[in-house]
């Protein structure tokens, strides 16, 4: 088996590539996420669930967590999008301060 393997090191591959850089845009929240970001520090449980508290409690139990989806896309909480049925469209877009960069800067 030892013929027959290739063993390379990450810095003999490509030695051509140039640094890494990272760049931090920090974007303001849209209307919904603004919204939906306030009722999680606020722990309102009901916001949370469909059913009215149940299981608010535990899905409030990692608000950072919470948040952190906001931030990403309120859609990505039960009963945020709105339906059914749910159709695509320019609200996906706008609901989303992520995606409303994202969207101008495919656009060019």
């Amino acid at each position: 088996l030892q013929g027959c393997l290739l063993r390379r090191l990450k810095v003999e591959v490509e030695k051509g590539l140039p640094p890494k850089t990272e760049t931090k845009l920090f974007l303001p929240l849209s209307k919904m996420q603004a919204s939906w970001y306030r009722r999680i520090l606020l722990r309102d449980l009901t916001a949370l669930s469909v059913d009215g508290g149940s299981k608010g409690s535990t899905h409030a139990q990692n608000i950072v967590m919470q948040l952190r989806k906001v931030c990403n896309h309120p859609y990505l909480f039960e009963g945020a999008e709105p339906g059914p049925p749910y159709v695509e469209g320019e609200h996906m877009i706008l609901n989303s301060g992520k995606m409303v960069v994202l969207d101008k800067l495919l656009r060019k």
